[in-house]
Parts: C-alpha cells; structure tokens; sequence
C-alpha cells in the first residue's frame, strides 16, 4: 500500500515525473537519438533546439547536474559538422544584430532557413544564461575551486589566444569562431566551476550514470563518423 501511494504521488506530480526520467537510461538514449538525427539529416538547428530547451528545464528543477552534463555534450557535438559555415550561426546573430557589419546585417535579412528556429534561438539562448544564474538562486552551493582549476585555466587561455598572429582580427573574432573559443576556452572553466559545486560527491549512482552518459556520447561520435564517410565514400 505504501508503494502504491509513493507511485500516485510521482505520477502525480510532475517535478517528480522529470526527475525520474532525466536520470533514467531512457533519457541518455533519447538524448543522443536527438543529436544523431539531427547531425545526419540535416535537422541539427532543430535538434538544438530541443536539447537547448531540455537543459533550461533541467536546470531549473535539479539541484544536481550530472544529466546536464551529457547535453551540454551533444549541444556541442552536434553544429561540428558546420565549422566556417557562417550562414549556419545567422539566427544566432539576430542577438547582435544592432552591433554587426553591414554584411551580416544583410544575411540576417536575407536568411531562407527555417523560420521558427531564426525566431527563437536569441530567446532559448536567453533562457539558458537566465536559468544559468537562477540555478545559484534556487540551489545556493559553496563556492569550490578545486585542484584543477588553475590546470583549466591554462589551458582556456592557451585555447583563446592559440590562433594569435596566425589568424586576421576578422577571422578571429567572427563569430562562428568565437562559438568555439568561447566553449572550448572560458566555457570550459565556467562548467568546471559549476560542476564542483553542484557535483553529488557522495552519490554511488554518479559512477554508473557518468559511465553511461559516456556510451552515449560515443555513440554520437560513432554516428557522426559514419554519417562522413557515407556522404564522402566516392572519395574513399
């Protein structure tokens, strides 16, 4: 009886239904299914989409953030495909649209991709930096610098400035390549600082799940190469 009463209690409430499946296997394969479709089809702003609001939920109603980790990872497998392809990242500058050259003023204009994605990527981009800093608001931790932190930050700085004198000032701050700097350089020390604190230390599942969410983002990598070589297999 008592079972049956903790059961009406989940399906009733669904906080707890979200929970049960951000941590469940069901949640590692719906995740990665997301970022393969969308990366061999041709559908991945879509598929970003969709990851990106499945983060800003996560983050709003879990304390722990282990499950975010694998979203934050296929979000950034998954436009890889598309490096130098600015036109890819247009509805993105709509965010800077009052700031940006005329030229790129012109393919925000301009730009015949999907619609509903141009419209509210600025707005789900907002809504992850917002429920970024309302996650310290509604589950305060102690600040953790760990012991490798200062490692990080050397090695986001020698990622921020390892294109200098190689690369134009054009090149190096368009935007596509700031996309990549910014999460393979200070990107990385904010989710270091962010997962020291809110990391569940003590939690004996965190070892099993890590390991799955592991599979997960192998099988992305293994979809992504299979999909390069069938699209390229007359150059084999």
């Amino acid at each position: 009886m008592v079972f049956m009463s903790q059961n009406r209690n989940i399906m009733s409430n669904p906080k707890c239904l979200f929970l049960r499946f951000f941590c469940a296997e069901l949640f590692v394969f719906f995740v990665v299914l997301i970022g393969i479709v969308g990366f061999v089809f041709s559908y991945d702003l879509e598929a970003l989409l969709i990851l990106c609001l499945l983060l800003i939920i996560q983050l709003l109603i879990k304390r722990e953030v282990l499950t975010t980790l694998l979203l934050v990872a296929i979000i950034g497998m998954v436009p890889l495909a598309r490096h130098g392809d600015v036109e890819y990242f247009v509805p993105l500058f709509r965010m800077f649209e009052p700031f940006v050259s005329e030229e790129v003023q012109e393919m925000i204009q301009n730009y015949e991709g999907n619609r509903f994605v141009y419209f509210v990527a600025p707005y789900v981009v907002y809504g992850i930096i917002l429920s970024f800093f309302m996650h310290f608001i509604l589950y305060p931790a102690k600040f953790r610098i760990g012991r490798f932190f200062y490692p990080t930050i050397a090695v986001a700085v020698a990622v921020s400035i390892g294109g200098a004198g190689y690369t134009s000032f054009n090149e190096y701050f368009s935007f596509p390549a700031i996309f990549y700097v910014f999460f393979l350089g200070i990107g990385t020390v904010i989710a270091y600082i962010f997962l020291e604190m809110y990391l569940p230390r003590d939690n004996p599942y965190m070892g099993e799940y890590f390991a799955k969410m592991m599979l997960g983002v192998g099988l992305m990598g293994i979809g992504m190469l299979a999909s390069g070589f069938y699209q390229n297999i007359d150059q084999i």
